[in-house]
C-alpha cells in the first residue's frame, strides 16, 4: 500500500514537500539506517520492471539487488561514468534505459543527477548550458535534434563528454558529428532487455564510428551470450541467428 505522497514543489493535501521528506531522514538514527541495510542480501528482490509487451503480454520480470548493482557497476565502469559527472536523464524511469542505465548508474557511481521531465529542446539546450551537463543518453533523435537547432552556437556545449545511446540505428555520419560538433569524447551504444536486467552488450569508448554504429558492441564482463538459430541450436561466427 502505497504510504505517502512527497511533492518536490507545490502544496497538496495529503502529501508531504521534499524538505518535510528529507527532515525525516535526518531524524532517523544512523545505526537503525545501518542495521536495516545490513540485512538485505544480494539475492533479496529490488524491483519488479515490466517488458514492452511488444512480442505479447508485459510481463513482471524480478531481479535482484545483487543483479543490479554487478550489472550497472560494470556498465558505468565501462563508460567512465564518475561522482565528477552531471547526468541528465532523459529517457522515461519506468523503463531501463532511464531507471537502471539512469538512476541506479548515477546512484552507485555518486554521479550528480538531473531528471527531465518533459523533453523540450530549448530547455535542454538551457539546462546544459547552466548545469554544465556532461552526459545525455538517448536515441539517435536527440542528438540529431540538438544538431539541427538553429541557435545551438548560443549554448555553451563544452561540458558534454558521454552519449549513451541506442534503440534504433545509429548513422556514422551522426556519430562524427557528435564527436566533432557536439563535443562528445565519448559516444556509445548498447544491448539489452528487461529480463537480462536491462543490458548484456555494450560498446566501449576507443570503438570507431563504423564499429558503434553497426554492431551493439561486445558481452560486458560477467555476461554470456551464444547466438541461435530458429530452433534454438548455437550458430558458428558469420552465421545469421539470434
Amino acid at each position: 500500500d502505497l504510504q505517502g505522497t512527497v511533492l518536490f514543489d507545490g502544496e497538496s493535501a495529503g502529501t508531504q514537500s521534499w524538505s518535510e521528506f528529507l527532515a525525516r531522514g535526518d531524524a532517523v538514527d544512523l545505526a537503525a539506517v545501518e542495521a536495516r541495510a545490513s540485512q538485505l542480501t544480494p539475492d533479496d528482490t529490488l524491483d519488479i520492471l515490466f517488458t514492452s509487451g511488444t512480442t505479447g503480454q508485459p510481463k513482471g520480470v524480478v531481479t535482484s539487488h545483487g543483479q543490479n548493482i554487478r550489472a550497472f557497476s560494470t556498465w558505468s565502469a565501462t563508460v567512465g561514468l564518475s561522482s565528477d559527472d552531471n547526468y541528465l536523464i532523459i529517457n522515461p524511469f519506468f523503463h531501463s534505459f532511464g531507471y537502471k542505465a539512469g538512476w541506479l548508474a548515477a546512484t552507485i557511481c555518486g554521479a550528480h543527477m538531473l531528471p527531465v521531465k518533459q523533453f523540450d529542446l530549448d530547455a535542454v539546450l538551457s539546462q546544459i548550458h547552466r548545469d554544465r551537463v556532461s552526459v545525455i543518453p538517448g536515441p539517435p533523435t536527440i542528438y540529431q535534434s540538438l544538431l539541427s537547432h538553429p541557435q545551438r552556437g548560443e549554448y555553451d556545449l563544452s561540458s558534454l563528454r558521454l552519449a549513451v545511446t541506442g534503440a534504433a540505428p545509429v548513422p556514422v555520419s551522426l556519430i562524427e558529428k557528435m564527436r566533432s560538433e557536439l563535443g562528445f569524447q565519448v559516444v556509445v551504444t548498447a544491448y539489452g532487455l528487461t529480463e537480462s536486467c536491462g543490458v548484456i552488450s555494450i560498446c566501449r569508448p576507443e570503438d570507431s564510428a563504423e564499429r558503434i554504429s553497426h554492431s551493439s558492441g561486445r558481452a560486458m564482463a560477467g555476461v554470456e551470450m551464444k547466438c541461435v538459430d530458429a530452433n534454438g541450436a548455437t550458430v558458428a561466427a558469420g552465421t545469421e541467428g539470434e
